[in-house]
């Protein structure tokens, strides 16, 4: 068995937006690039506390969250973004549902 054979086809990386994601980021591009794997990057939101009763600002911030983060991989790390998740709901299910791809290796930061 050679290690093509192992390799993932897909890479999840859940991100918090925080400085603990920064190690995870770099791992999920690194094996990504190295095994040729998709990567894609997830951020799950819940409705918070709502500034003056705006709709829409949780969701808006977990996009603003991913996209930084695509932004980062492609540009700094050399490694291209295939998806972008932001889903509403648990932390764990968000993240579970989206990993739930055949071949998919999931990498988080501890704070997430």
């Amino acid at each position: 068995m050679t290690h093509k054979d192992v390799a993932p086809t897909t890479i999840l990386f859940a991100s918090d937006g925080t400085s603990s994601s920064r190690d995870a980021r770099g791992a999920a591009a690194y094996v990504a690039r190295s095994s040729g794997a998709a990567l894609h990057i997830v951020h799950v939101w819940t409705p918070a506390s709502t500034i003056g009763g705006a709709q829409g600002v949780d969701q808006a911030i977990a996009s603003g969250v991913v996209s930084a983060e695509a932004k980062l991989i492609e540009e700094t790390l050399g490694c291209p973004v295939t998806g972008i998740h932001t889903p509403y709901g648990s932390r764990a299910r968000g993240i579970l549902y989206h990993r739930g791809c055949r071949g998919c290796w999931a990498h988080r930061g501890r704070g997430t």
